[in-house]
């Protein structure tokens, strides 16, 4: 049987990958800034650095993800294990957002669209698992 989700997980990957590299480089900009302030005696607060690690992270757990989906978008038997970490994305831009409005920035466009991808994402996944478990009930 085909993977009815084969499609979405692929094209969601790919945009998923190319955010993830952007958000490497612009962790990578933000340390080179951080290790710049050091030098001039002006360093990071906790909450400046929290933010330069977790961009930095949840750009590599991103990254990580989009390369588990493309391998596997063919699989149904993976559509459980590929729901599961597309629902870690969801949470971590869920947090994003949330993480925003806490610290007072306005709302904005990129952390919707930062939620839409990941629920994509879910969706291929989702048809894949749907599939596999009709499979092994017929």
């Amino acid at each position: 049987m085909k993977a009815p989700g084969a499609t979405t997980l692929l094209v969601v990957s790919i945009l998923l990958i190319i955010g993830a590299a952007i958000g490497l480089v612009l962790g990578g900009l933000a340390l080179l800034g951080a290790a710049y302030l050091e030098t001039i005696g002006e360093p990071l607060t906790g909450a400046e650095w929290f933010d330069v690690i977790t961009l930095f992270i949840t750009a590599i757990w991103q990254l990580i993800v989009a390369i588990i989906c493309i391998a596997n978008r063919n699989k149904l038997e993976k559509g459980s294990l590929l729901a599961g970490l597309s629902i870690s994305i969801i949470v971590i831009a869920a947090l994003s957002i949330v993480y925003g409005f806490v610290i007072g920035d306005d709302f904005q466009f990129t952390g919707i669209a930062g939620l839409l991808l990941p629920f994509l994402l879910h969706s291929g996944a989702s048809k894949n698992k749907k599939a596999f478990e009709m499979q092994s009930e017929a």
